[in-house]
């Protein structure tokens, strides 16, 4: 059965990401077994670090026996990362369980913002710059080709298609391939052109190549309206690697460079490779339009579901030659001291970086739904847009068809949604099969839209990966991608949107949600942040003055309220004299993954067993305390030498401990048959002397008193030893 994926834009073949990251793990599969013993792969996703390693990690989910702790380590170019190194890239991980999680849709008046830098003084050219006039795109015939691709694949939707220049235009200094430097009143210069793309209802520039000296900064204009414009641009980010422009709302732009006075100009280098046709406008693209048994979100019976519906986007991005569009949404974590605008989509649309599909040319459409029920939809330019694009922190390709990963991706945006938008709920619980399940999406590019269904689970080929779903009430289409599956009863995500032949002509036709409980695995760190102990017991020798213990979060902190406190309590070792029992709190600064104490051990110089005592943890602030890592056992073993074996410390002997020193080469000090230790810790109840054979003067060694079961320390016992009959053993002849 072909389920073809939803997105608008050519189908991507994908090679499922499970296979490719099972090819990267075998290498480590010995070293593996090595630190986890019979443990097996679970689900394994491709992951880019905080930190923007150069080459991406594969992230590895091992469980030893069903119901044991799981743990969660990385795997690097075929070898295992260590947890310092894990650390260092912000991926500390702890054990981790498979209980269900929740969290609740919040809604928010606001965010901590981090806001885009200030912009300058923008300058426009007084005259007319030079104008580069691209050649008319035949749109009737791109729509023919559209609507072919739509007949193999009734998903395959473009937005936008790259209308060719001759070459890049280029800007190296005073060298230009087209348009000229002029310099204004203040000493400043400036370089411009425009840029007109016939007809288009929008335009998205590639600036593959930008150098500027301090200062300068890039600008990009509307040439009908230059009140819309975008900017400034200093530096094409380097994790991206090239810098697509927002959709400037216009089939003509003006691309400015400013330098500052005193500046050489010598010192610029900009390259600009693509220019992106947009021709999205609903209005006017007929059969592309959403089919009519969609259900528009803002009609009165949809009331329920319309203030967590604000919560899904639209997502723009580039794909080589073409512009595409999905849906996307931003999803609530657990951290409850700061608000992180991760957005979950689907790894078809979003599948890396940079490059086609990479998360740095994103931008993400808000509140883009009628005004009132089946009202006129507003223009995509007029809806508010985060731009700016994307960080990819997370992803799993994989198919409804071939399996290999549950289609998912996670990203951060780099600015902040509008302060009105709510972070959606989400739940690892699988409801049965039968349950009611709702979708709101973005079909075809349109204004927002809601479907209502069942879960099912015939012919499900992959249900350990997928939630089969199939609509009673609404459907889904190309740009229904990524777009979040609820449970109803809940009104919590369960899934987003791969694909499927549903439609409203095949309504009864199934769609396929890779499932959140998977995704959850991978980004629980992220999403769902907790703190713990490094290990489950720690090991200290008695004479070695403290033990540190590391608390690692499973995220860098990104504020400075993170805290937990501390406790150590003894269990078979006592405080005062086997260790120091501390406790506090620990406070993680800003960017903080991992925090120490430190717990006295002291040198009991008694020859006893080890003995333990607890660390727990309690009282987290911001993120939860992972339940498996929040105690921990410390072990203080004996480290006293007893060189002559009488059950005396050397030291003890040699410090006269116990009340006489003796020597820790004798096991006898005094050669009286019985051990220093025996004396001195009345092991046959009577406490003699270990430096007198004769405790009790008796004439009697103590040996020989404890032999005959007299008292070595009753000196009129002496005499008892002559009348004792003792028998005589004659020998037979042989």
């Amino acid at each position: 059965m072909f389920l073809p994926q939803k997105t608008l834009l050519l189908r991507l073949a994908l090679l499922p990401l499970m296979a490719c990251a099972a090819s990267v793990a075998d290498p480590a599969s010995g070293a593996l077994q090595a630190q986890y013993p019979g443990a097996q792969i679970l689900t394994q996703w491709r992951i880019e670090a905080p930190a923007h390693t150069a080459s991406p990690l594969t992230g590895l989910l091992l469980e030893a026996a069903p119901g044991a702790p799981r743990h969660i380590v990385y795997v690097q170019e075929n070898r295992i990362l260590s947890e310092e190194e894990s650390q260092a890239l912000g991926l500390v991980t702890l054990p981790t369980t498979a209980d269900t999680v929740s969290q609740a849709t919040e809604f928010r008046s606001g965010i901590p913002a981090r806001k885009e830098a200030p912009k300058p003084l923008l300058r426009a050219l007084a005259p007319s710059p030079e104008a580069l006039v691209l050649a008319s795109l035949d749109l009737a015939d791109i729509m023919e080709e559209d609507q072919r691709r739509q007949k193999s694949d009734p998903k395959d939707v473009r937005i936008g298609v790259e209308n060719p220049m001759s070459g890049p235009i280029t800007l190296q200094g005073a060298a230009a391939s087209i348009g000229n430097w002029a310099s204004l009143d203040d000493g400043s210069a400036v370089w411009a052109i425009t840029i007109q793309s016939p007809e288009a209802e929008g335009l998205r520039l590639n600036i593959d190549r930008l150098n500027l000296p301090p200062g300068a900064h890039v600008v990009l204009f509307n040439a009908v309206d230059p009140a819309e414009y975008y900017g400034p641009f200093i530096e094409v980010d380097a994790r991206d690697g090239t810098l697509w422009t927002p959709s400037c709302f216009s089939d003509t732009v003006r691309v400015e460079c400013w330098v500052p006075r005193a500046t050489d100009i010598a010192q610029v280098d900009l390259s600009i490779s693509q220019v992106m046709h947009l021709y999205f406008n609903a209005a006017e693209i007929g059969e592309k339009a959403a089919g009519a048994c969609n259900n528009d979100i803002t009609c009165p019976e949809f009331s329920d579901w319309q203030a967590i519906g604000k919560g899904i986007c639209g997502l723009g991005g580039i794909s080589g030659s073409d512009a595409f569009f999905c849906t996307a949404t931003l999803i609530v974590d657990g951290d409850t001291c700061t608000g992180i605008p991760y957005v979950l989509a689907a790894n078809h649309c979003v599948s890396g970086q940079s490059g086609s599909h990479g998360a740095g040319n994103l931008e993400f459409y808000w509140e883009y739904e009628t005004p009132t029920c089946n009202g006129t939809p507003p223009a995509q330019s007029s809806v508010p847009r985060t731009l700016g694009g994307a960080d990819y922190l997370a992803g799993s390709g994989g198919t409804g068809e071939d399996g290999g990963g549950n289609d998912f991706t996670l990203m951060r945006l780099r600015n902040d949604p509008p302060a009105n938008i709510p972070f959606i709920g989400w739940t690892t619980q699988v409801p049965a099969v039968g349950a009611a399940m709702v979708d709101i999406h973005h079909p075809s590019r349109t204004f927002k839209r809601i479907s209502f269904g069942e879960r099912t689970n015939s012919g499900n080929v992959h249900s350990g990966l997928y939630h089969q779903v199939v609509w009673n009430d609404g459907t889904t289409e190309g740009g229904s991608s990524g777009s979040p599956l609820f449970n109803a009863a809940t009104q919590q995500i369960i899934g987003q949107l791969w694909g499927g032949t549903a439609s409203c002509a095949l309504q009864g036709d199934p769609d396929y949600f890779g499932r959140f409980d998977v995704t959850y695995n991978a980004i629980r760190p992220l999403i769902a942040p907790y703190m713990g102990l490094s290990s489950a017991s720690y090991v200290a020798n008695e004479g070695q003055g403290s033990v540190t213990i590391t608390v690692n979060l499973s995220k860098a902190s990104e504020s400075a309220s993170v805290a937990i406190n501390y406790a150590v309590s003894g269990v078979t070792a006592q405080d005062g004299i086997d260790f120091t029992a501390v406790s506090g709190v620990l406070n993680f600064t800003n960017g903080q993954v991992s925090k120490t104490f430190s717990i006295p051990i002291l040198d009991n110089s008694s020859l006893d067993a080890s003995r333990t005592a607890l660390i727990s943890l309690s009282g987290p602030v911001c993120f939860a305390l992972n339940a498996a890592a929040s105690s921990a056992t410390l072990t203080i073993q004996n480290d006293d030498a007893d060189t002559d074996g009488d059950g005396i410390s050397d030291d003890d002997e040699l410090s006269g401990v116990f009340g006489a020193v003796t020597d820790p080469n004798l096991a006898d000090t005094d050669n009286d048959g019985l051990s220093d230790g025996q004396e001195l810790f009345a092991t046959f109840g009577s406490l003699t002397n270990p430096l007198d054979p004769d405790s009790d003067d008796d004439g009697l060694s103590d040996g020989t008193e404890i032999n005959f079961g007299l008292d070595p320390l009753d000196s009129g016992d002496g005499d008892e030893v002559s009348t004792l009959r003792v028998p005589i053993f004659a020998r037979e002849k042989e």
